[in-house]
């Protein structure tokens, strides 16, 4: 575990990233009433621009990330960056949340072409990055580019692999979902989740939560994805911006358990969400929509914790990148609040 900081290397001839990374001080902006003008409507407590490098409540070195090997990131052009053992994997595409995953092709960040084993009647997918291509034969026969990863089920336990054109990564792994590529050396290697955590005290429970980003995976992905959350560490007490199996965008509560829920989000498209929860209702909004309102009550207590890309404890990983989250630590805004925060047009 170490507070968060951002050391990366860049495996293309492109031009440094378009937005400075996380820790720099922000433009100089006008202020409104001693606050920055790029603050999120309604006065919120913390608020954490990951892909433009600013904050508000909280600093960089107060967030801490674990995830115990290397892994990488792309941004905005398509680059991919490389982050060691520990980092926060932040472009000015925002914080990249993923879960465990493991990489068979060798030597990933020096593609060549090569002869894996894989199992039998398995679903993996491949995925490079490059302007270049893969073909697969043997276990699957199909090619992969950037733009097209491809999902297959194995149907022996040989996979052949051969790159045409440039790439500079290149990936192949169990499941439906092409994760970012992991690093490998003459053997296949995992990159273990990420799991980023923020301390916070006076969390009451009364509370809104804003979140902000792109999912990646699948509407078929085995598990809900979330964006945010506030919890003291456990799924015991907890409140959660989340992204559902079905791709609705929904807010999650326990103690007690009780759901809102809005429209749908499919893969790769940008939302941002705010969700209000308290003791007598909650609601959720996206992009703008008018919220969705349920009667559970919060009751939680204890709650110390931040959450990014995550839903309390150590699982529901965003697959995506996280651009800002925001936190009003005892105030619930108003249904009409929650809409407008949610808007598009908000800053």
């Amino acid at each position: 575990m170490r507070a968060l900081a951002l050391a990366c290397a860049l495996l293309s001839a492109a031009p440094a990233l378009a937005q400075s990374p996380i820790g720099r001080a922000p433009t100089m902006q006008a202020a409104i009433d001693g606050k920055p003008s790029w603050l999120l409507p309604f006065s919120p407590d913390i608020d954490i621009d990951f892909a433009r490098g600013r904050f508000w409540g909280a600093q960089a070195s107060q967030i801490t990330v674990t995830r115990a090997t290397p892994g990488t990131a792309l941004d905005q052009a398509g680059n991919l960056w490389t982050f060691g053992s520990g980092e926060a994997r932040v472009t000015n595409r925002g914080l990249l949340i993923e879960a465990a995953s493991t990489n068979i092709l060798l030597n990933s960040l020096a593609p060549a072409t090569q002869t894996v084993t894989v199992s039998n009647a398995t679903v993996y997918t491949c995925s490079v990055v490059g302007s270049g291509s893969l073909a697969l034969t043997g276990a699957t026969t199909g090619a992969v580019t950037q733009a097209a990863p491809l999902t297959f089920t194995t149907g022996s336990t040989s996979l052949t692999v051969t790159v045409s054109g440039t790439l500079v990564g290149f990936q192949c792994e169990t499941g439906n979902y092409a994760s970012s590529i992991i690093p490998t050396t003459g053997t296949a290697a995992a990159r273990n989740a990420d799991v980023v955590t923020l301390s916070v005290s006076g969390i009451g429970s009364t509370l809104t939560l804003y979140g902000q980003g792109t999912p990646l995976a699948p509407a078929s992905f085995a598990t809900n994805q979330s964006v945010v959350s506030v919890s003291d560490g456990t799924t015991t007490n907890r409140a959660v911006l989340f992204r559902t199996t079905a791709t609705a965008v929904g807010s999650y509560l326990a103690s007690p358990t009780s759901y809102a829920t809005v429209t749908s989000l499919p893969q790769g498209a940008g939302f941002r969400g705010a969700a209000r929860a308290q003791t007598t209702l909650h609601a959720v909004a996206y992009n703008g929509t008018a919220p969705t309102t349920n009667s559970g009550t919060f009751t939680a207590t204890g709650l110390n914790q931040m959450q990014f890309g995550m839903a309390g404890g150590a699982a529901g990983q965003f697959q995506g990148y996280v651009e800002r989250v925001g936190l009003w630590k005892t105030r619930g805004l108003s249904d009409a609040q929650v809409q407008t925060l949610s808007s598009p047009a908000a800053p």
